[in-house]
C-alpha cells in the first residue's frame, strides 16, 4: 500500500488524527497504526457477534 492509503485507512479509524501528522509519520509506523486498527475492528466484530448470538 502506498503511504496516502495508509493515511486514509488510519483516518477513517481514526478521525481525529490530524492528516499532516499522519503524513509527517513513516511508513512502518502508519503500517503498524493500520494493523492496530484492524485487530480493534475484529474485536469489536466479535464482541457483537457473541452479543448478537451468531
Amino acid at each position: 500500500m502506498t503511504k496516502e492509503e495508509l493515511v486514509k485507512i488510519v483516518m477513517a479509524y481514526e478521525p481525529d488524527r490530524s492528516r499532516a501528522f499522519l503524513q509527517s509519520l513513516p511508513t512502518s509506523v502508519l503500517e503498524k497504526m493500520v494493523a492496530i486498527c484492524e485487530m480493534k475492528l475484529k474485536k469489536e466484530l466479535t464482541e457483537q457477534s457473541i452479543e448478537l448470538g451468531i
